[in-house]
């Protein structure tokens, strides 16, 4: 019974299976007949498509041969003729269906699929200015297909050069390095340690072919960005305008696009320079794809050396009655120039996307640009640039010889980039335009061959490298360093860690002067610190302490949450804010109408100095507020917390706009300066930033073997930072190295003043020490002049306004100071 209950099992699952499968065979069936009946009319499509082939064909070959025999005429203006045909269009890969497909169709499928392309020698010299006159337009070359003889008796298959070099874009060199392949912008292993850099990727240009329809189904307000291709005849042409053939030059694929546009240009030009003219113009019509009664086989010495897709449109941005820019040369040039200027800004500006594509700060972009050829009522033609109008303040950035014009960071970083991205084939100079918006760049090549009279080649390379300095967005993209004297052993360690050799900082550091409090013809032997006063009124450790810039108040936190406001004169307290924070008050930030206080209650409060009244209350902190600083120009406020971050909060808005996150552990102490903010942390690290772009632009690791407890800051170019290990450092913001170490305390740094010549440290053994920086500019170090014992346990900060000295410490009290003869 088991053995038969099991058979009888067996078949019912085998039935299950036989449904199924006949319920897929019918799915399968059906869908094939669906197929079927696409790939059918696929197939009368396409014959009706190669049999206007034949015909286009046939007359491009009558063309062809009468060229041959017959003069060709020096100019001749369009004319219309109502019977123009359609020329064959591309059809997209398909995905062929696993049953048998008519041979007819599948033969018909492959042509329909080539590509014509028009590929001749190039000329001995795209750089050379002829001593003739600009050839005149006359007509186009008509349009060739799959199969068709090129109508020029010089013209030769598309095939890339055996010897590569940079005169065409297509060439492999700068395809490799460039425009080629789909890899990451990313430091390649080097021997010498520095790094080739591969191009990032971007996406290409898309292969969009024109759509096949009359221009009556697209009503009156058609946007220039949709191509088409003819069916029965040209448009009436508007009033006022003139045939135009736009030629558009595809970095991405190295190939050439055409088409018929109507434009309008103001005869008078509205601004001249040393070499062209401007005309504003604008576009009235579509462009379109022309058909063989629109061609003269004079036109054929514009294809000469291109690649051309005939079967794509130039791709036109704005709606119609968009101002354009078309310039003009004011002397006679070889034609081949306008392609060489307009080759050259389409590679810039496939540069700028790869540029764009590591997350630059600002993004850039070159404007499109076209060659176009106007068509005169009097049979003459005239060749121009075209590109769009920009509004605005046009700047120049830098110069094809190592000028710069601006002390602009995206400009001179792109150039950087363009030299790196090429592995140094190529350099992108001369950036203008309004913002970040760029016209009329220059390439210079390595080997000096292409883009015009302005390419210097290897000397242009040379004087940017000469001039150029490594900027933040430098870093931030990774680039090498150049122009680096890599003999000195420190710039190769700073590019072995991966930094940057860094603009001077010094030059864009403040430039306030610094109080004097001890002078410097001060006797240290018959003279010393006494304490003339001491104010007493807080509960707990006195934390910060601050003067106003009347230098009449003095304002002080403590450990016990409040704020207590001293008037110096009659040294009172005259105010005491009780109600500011539950912890600790860590520091203490002055503006022209408010105080602001931050706490280990991890907010931040802003406070009115007319009443004292809380006006806005930060809260974004996730741990103990540590410092703040206030950049008065930028009108920015800097806080470092516990939590590993940093905030940039606008003080218009009291928003936090930026979160600089680099630190791995509590950042302890910041200090900003000019267009730099300096931070130290329990990472044992410290951080440059540059407040401009909120980036960290440098790091220092193992700065110290211990927590970094404070900051402070020289603007002849150095920098202090000191330890809870008691270690105090010096050091060179142009080398980031440091000057001297000294490790004459013996508990935690607590606050640093820096004055015109000394050096003022605090610290948790209760001692002030002043150290004399005179022999720092002869290559000495730090000298310890000075020491005392300033409270009865830890001072924990410092202040002075220029005469005073004052402290605070963990016996709640706060003393001034000033020199008296022992």
């Amino acid at each position: 019974m088991a053995d038969i209950d099991s058979i009888l099992n067996r078949l019912k699952t085998l039935e299950d299976e036989l449904q199924k499968s006949n319920q897929l065979n019918r799915q399968l069936e059906s869908l094939v007949v669906v197929l079927t009946q696409k790939v059918e009319q696929l197939e009368t499509k396409i014959t009706d498509i190669q049999s206007i082939s034949r015909e286009s064909n046939s007359s491009t070959t009558s063309s062809g041969s009468d060229s041959t025999t017959t003069p060709p005429s020096t100019s001749t203006a369009i004319n219309l003729n109502p019977n123009v045909s359609v020329p064959p269009i591309p059809t997209k890969n398909l995905i062929t269906p696993s049953f048998t497909v008519p041979n007819s169709f599948t033969s018909l499928l492959q042509q329909s699929q080539q590509l014509t392309s028009v590929t001749n020698s190039p000329p001995v010299s795209q750089n050379a200015t002829p001593e003739t006159n600009s050839p005149t337009l006359a007509g186009l070359s008509p349009p060739v297909t799959p199969n068709s003889q090129s109508a020029t008796p010089n013209s030769q298959p598309a095939s890339q050069p055996t010897t590569p070099t940079s005169k065409e874009i297509g060439s492999p060199i700068l395809r490799k390095f460039v425009l080629g392949g789909t890899r990451a912008f990313k430091k390649e292993p080097s021997m010498d340690q520095i790094g080739l850099y591969a191009p990032p990727t971007s996406p290409k240009v898309s292969k969009r072919t024109s759509q096949n329809y009359d221009e009556e189904n697209k009503g009156e307000n058609n946007d220039v960005t949709h191509s088409q291709i003819l069916r029965f005849q040209m448009p009436e042409l508007p009033e006022r305008c003139e045939w135009a053939i736009a030629y558009e030059y595809n970095a991405a694929d190295d190939e050439w696009t055409r088409g018929i546009i109507a434009v309008h240009m103001e005869s008078r030009a509205f601004a001249s320079g040393a070499l062209r003219n401007a005309h504003k113009l604008t576009i009235k019509k579509n462009p379109v794809i022309y058909s063989a009664n629109f061609n003269s086989p004079n036109h054929v010495k514009y294809e000469e050396g291109k690649r051309v897709n005939q079967m794509k449109l130039p791709r036109l941005f704005g709606p119609v009655d968009t101002t354009y820019v078309a310039k003009i040369s004011k002397t006679d040039v070889n034609f081949e120039r306008y392609f060489e200027d307009v080759k050259m800004q389409m590679l810039c500006k496939e540069l700028g996307a790869r540029y764009n594509d590591n997350n630059p700060p600002k993004n850039i972009d070159f404007l499109n640009a076209w060659v176009i050829e106007i068509q005169k009522q009097n049979g003459q033609s005239l060749l121009c640039g075209l590109e769009m109008f920009m509004e605005g303040e046009f700047k120049k950035q830098n110069s094809n010889f190592g000028t710069v014009f601006s002390d602009r960071n995206t400009p001179q970083a792109f150039s950087h980039f363009t030299y790196e991205a090429s592995a140094h084939h190529l350099l992108v100079v001369d950036i203008q335009g309004v913002d970040d918006h760029y016209t009329d760049p220059q390439i210079h090549t390595k080997d000096g061959v292409g883009y015009g009279a302005g390419n210097l080649g290897e000397k242009g390379m040379e004087r940017f490298i000469k001039t150029h300095k490594c900027n933040p967005i430098c870093i931030q993209l990774d680039l090498p360093p150049i122009g680096v004297d890599l003999t000195d052993s420190r710039n190769i360690t700073r590019v072995i860690r991966g930094t940057m050799a860094l603009p001077d900082l010094v030059a864009d550091l403040d430039k306030h002067p610094y109080p004097s409090l001890a002078p410097e013809s001060i006797n240290f032997d018959s003279m010393e610190l006494a304490n003339i006063s001491t104010l007493s009124g807080h509960s707990d450790n006195l934390t910060a302490l601050i003067i106003s810039e009347d230098k009449k108040k003095l304002y002080s936190g403590s450990a016990d949450g409040t704020l207590k406001i001293w008037n110096l004169e009659t040294q009172s307290c005259i105010e005491t804010n009780r109600a500011g924070h539950r912890k600790a008050i860590t520091a203490i930030c002055l503006t022209n109408d408010s105080y602001i206080t931050a706490s280990a209650d991890q907010s931040i409060k802003i406070w009115d100095k007319s009443n004292n009244e809380l006006k806005h209350k930060l809260e974004e902190h996730t741990n103990d507020v540590n410092s703040i600083c206030i950049s008065k120009e930028k009108n920015l406020l800097f806080s470092c917390s516990s939590d590993k971050s940093i905030r940039v909060w606008d003080l218009n808005t009291f928003k936090c706009i930026k979160v600089l996150t680099a630190h791995s552990k509590s950042v302890k102490s910041i200090v900003v300066s000019g267009k730099y903010l300096f931070s130290a942390s329990s990472d044992e690290t410290i951080k440059v930033w540059d407040i401009e772009m909120l980036v960290c632009i440098y790091g220092i690791s193992d700065a110290h073997e211990g927590w970094i407890t404070k900051l402070a800051l020289n603007n002849t170019g150095f920098l202090v930072s000191g330890c809870r290990d008691g270690t105090l450092k010096l050091w060179n913001l142009s080398t980031f190295m440091p000057i001297s170490t000294h490790e004459e305390n013996r508990e935690a740094i607590t606050d640093i003043i820096v004055t015109e010549r000394y050096i003022f440290v605090a610290s948790e053994d209760s001692t002030i020490k002043i150290w004399d920086t005179i022999d720092i500019a002869n290559g000495g170090q730090l000298k310890c002049i000075y020491s005392m014992r300033a409270h009865r346990s830890a001072i924990f900060t410092l202040e002075t306004d220029g005469k005073y000295l004052y402290t605070g410490g963990s016996d709640n009290n706060i003393k001034s100071w000033q020199w008296k003869n022992k």
